[in-house]
């Protein structure tokens, strides 16, 4: 794990459980099977949705799919998500 801080929790479709901490992103994908996902930045919240997993960071939302972090949304500002959820359709 990047950091025992724990921030939020997500399980995907696959069932991967997907852990924020304060200093990155962590897959959990069963016992001793941790793969850290991206930077060292913040991680304050997470959605397992449709296309992948969205991910709230310092740096701003991001979309990873597999164990692959996609660069910033555009039109969020960084820092400004704290909360997220993906509509039904």
């Amino acid at each position: 794990m990047p950091s025992p801080r724990i921030q939020a929790l997500a399980q995907d479709a696959l069932g991967t459980v997907w852990a924020a901490t304060d200093k990155g992103l962590a897959a959990i994908r069963g016992p001793g099977q941790v793969v850290v996902v991206g930077s060292a930045d913040s991680v304050i919240a997470l959605a397992a949705g449709r296309e992948g997993l969205w991910v709230a960071a310092g740096e701003g939302v991001r979309l990873v799919r597999g164990d692959v972090m996609g660069g910033p949304l555009a039109g969020v500002p960084p820092g400004d998500a704290t909360v997220l959820m993906e509509d039904r359709d």
